[in-house]
């Protein structure tokens, strides 16, 4: 996972920390509405996470946290009608998508 090796307080640093903002907020908004503890765990887990350089270990043991939270909601939601956060989810994007 080549983020979680930013060595240095580079642009790439900076835009991936606030992408990773905005999606906490929308992940606070979401676990607000289904009031589950996998996903109040990959949210809490995403505020402790220390984005800064030289952070790898600590990034790296997150995201497997947070992997293992995800597919623990996933496997309870599995046929579950989740169209309830559906106005949740961002529809807008920029640049554009490459297969």
């Amino acid at each position: 996972f080549d983020g979680a090796e930013v060595t240095g307080g580079t642009g790439y640093a900076v835009k991936m920390a606030k992408r990773t903002k905005q999606a906490l907020g929308h992940m606070d908004a979401i676990n607000k509405a289904l009031k589950d503890a996998d996903l109040g765990e990959i949210y809490t887990i995403g505020k402790a996470a220390q984005l800064k350089p030289n952070n790898k270990a600590a990034l790296l043991s997150a995201a497997d946290s947070v992997s293992q939270h995800a597919q623990a909601f996933l496997s309870k939601n599995a046929t579950t009608n989740l169209s309830s956060i559906d106005s949740l989810i961002p529809t807008t994007t920029k640049g554009k998508a490459t297969p």
